[in-house]
């Protein structure tokens, strides 16, 4: 199954800029590099991913060179994954080629994820809250994010309840219906209206059998992106 681009896109820069920083100062890969070493470049990444550039006298953003060339590392990648294909994506080849179409769509990746790393203004959250999470930047569930996240739980579980309550206290205000001693269908008869509409009740019943055969078809191909079930299914729709 393919990952969330923004989420992919933004590990990918930084693991892309903690490798090159790690190998600049101390020889070796980030992976390598002990807790302390590591903790000082994350940091410093940190610090790098969540400042925001944005001059809005000029509507401009400006990137670190060392983000422009995480840009052409992710754009490398991402062109080899829509050009290519990708069966753990479940992405066929030639799902984009046009190399204009690919750096587009490589942009909008990285605007997200400028987006998901970048603190507001005057603020010390993300654009999107810090999320997606990502502890290579520091990107975690803020903590009015997690008030909140409680608070509206407890409401939903608080408007349940008395709605519960509610209901339950009325059953005793309500009359018992007396039911008739003759079923009121027993000599009923479908007018010609009603037997007309029988064809299509018909249709309707087979455009709904034809919607849950897409919807499976569809899913599958989130899973495998080149066939269904090995069957080329594609090629003939």
């Amino acid at each position: 199954v393919a990952p969330d681009w923004t989420a992919d896109w933004l590990h990918r820069e930084a693991i892309f800029i903690l490798d090159r920083w790690s190998n600049a100062d101390y020889g070796s890969n980030f992976e390598k590099l002990d807790n302390e070493q590591q903790a000082q470049l994350v940091a410093r990444l940190t610090k790098l991913l969540h400042t925001n550039t944005y001059d809005s006298s000029t509507d401009t953003v400006t990137i670190d060179p060392i983000r422009v060339e995480a840009f052409e590392s992710n754009l490398a990648h991402y062109t080899e994954v829509f050009s290519k294909g990708n069966a753990d994506y479940a992405i066929p080849a030639g799902a984009v080629s046009d190399p204009d179409r690919l750096r587009k769509l490589s942009a909008f990746f990285f605007w997200t994820a400028w987006a998901a790393s970048t603190d507001r203004p005057n603020d010390i959250s993300t654009y999107t809250n810090n999320w997606p999470h990502e502890p290579l930047i520091g990107n975690r569930p803020t903590s009015d994010t997690i008030v909140w996240t409680g608070v509206s739980i407890i409401m939903l579980l608080a408007g349940i309840s008395a709605m519960a309550w509610w209901y339950a206290s009325k059953q005793n205000e309500q009359e018992e219906p007396t039911p008739p001693e003759t079923d009121p269908l027993a000599l009923w008869e479908a007018t010609s209206s009603q037997k007309a509409t029988i064809k299509y009740f018909w249709v309707v019943s087979a455009l709904i059998l034809v919607q849950m055969l897409l919807g499976v078809i569809t899913a599958h191909y989130g899973v495998e992106g080149v066939g269904f079930y090995g069957f080329p299914l594609s090629d003939w729709l």
